[in-house]
């Protein structure tokens, strides 16, 4: 039976639930440390400044940290004392949080010929950070290295085997890289121009983080040619779901998310009409509920949160923004 839900905290819980799920501004991704925090890219509706929050399970708000330039995702490092935050493509920073004390903020820029695509992850241990980057004058993605034992220096990429690399996950093996190119070229010098819509090619890719090689890819049928996969989420049992955003005409109401199962087939969800129709065609984030067969998938343009059952392809409950 499908439900439809408002409360506010009841939507802060399922913030909690599901780590990376963006919360209900159009501008933010949030991430979750350790149930306890919450961090949040946001743009002041006051005065239009962009800047940092973080807040706890209650919907509190514990700090805001102004950001230079607007935010995108952020990541907790594993031992939650650290908080990375990328910024929006074509952003050239990312910014280090010290969440437990007044220390100074790490700004990293990109290296020359590079960007940022507003995400990131950690190895297992936390000793490295994986970026994703556009290499936009060779019009080719790649994963920046960053060694946090040395400040966050940049010590390497390798590929994404794609264009217009957006999320990155790492796979429950610990080692493997998950990589959505949502396959859009894109260039600095003619700002959010989108290159390549005739011929784009979207993909998900899987990375060996030990070599940087290749290990699988995986695309739609070509006639979701135009679905551009962006986010990402991976759940407990290895399953990689996704929901894209779509460049094809405003009136095609494509299905917009689905899972890539752990023996290597892609399923895509479907839904009603009017429940498609709500997503705007583009979905903003997407996040496993541990231990479930639950994900969430948000929509910014739609301002709808839809909950669904991963196995059965199936919508359980309907969130309105707040």
């Amino acid at each position: 039976m499908l439900k439809m839900a408002t409360n506010r905290r009841q939507f802060v819980q399922w913030l909690f639930a599901c780590p990376a799920l963006p919360t209900f501004s159009p501008l933010v991704c949030a991430s979750v440390a350790d149930g306890q925090m919450l961090a949040s890219a946001y743009r002041s509706r006051k005065d239009e400044l962009y800047g940092l929050a973080i807040f706890d399970s209650a919907g509190k708000v514990l700090s805001r940290t102004p950001l230079p330039e607007r935010g995108h995702a952020s990541v907790f490092h594993p031992d939650n004392k650290q908080l990375v935050v990328f910024a929006r493509r074509p952003g050239r920073h990312m910014h280090i949080f010290n969440t437990i004390g007044d220390f100074p903020t790490i700004e990293i820029d990109s290296i020359p010929g590079r960007h940022f695509y507003g995400h990131g992850c950690f190895d297992k241990s936390g000793t490295l950070l994986y970026a994703t980057e556009n290499a936009y004058n060779e019009a080719r993605g790649v994963i920046g290295i960053y060694d946090v034992r040395k400040g966050y220096q940049r010590v390497g990429e390798f590929s994404t085997y794609g264009t217009g690399p957006h999320d990155v996950a790492l796979h429950t093996d610990g080692q493997t890289l998950v990589v959505a190119n949502g396959g859009i070229e894109t260039h600095p010098a003619t700002g959010s121009e989108k290159l390549n819509l005739l011929d784009m090619r979207s993909s998900l890719v899987f990375i060996d983080t030990r070599t940087g090689t290749l290990v699988e890819r995986f695309q739609l049928p070509d006639e979701y040619r135009q679905l551009s996969l962006r986010h990402l989420s991976i759940g407990t049992n290895g399953d990689c779901h996704f929901g894209g955003q779509y460049q094809g005409a405003p009136e095609d109401l494509p299905p917009l998310a689905g899972s890539l199962t752990a023996n290597g087939k892609i399923d895509l969800w479907s839904a009603s009409v009017t429940i498609i129709a709500s997503l705007k065609n583009y979905i903003s984030s997407v996040c496993a509920v541990p231990n479930s067969t639950l994900v969430a998938v948000s929509s910014s343009r739609g301002g709808v949160t839809l909950i669904w059952d991963s196995r059965q392809g199936k919508v359980l409950q309907v969130i309105a923004a707040l």
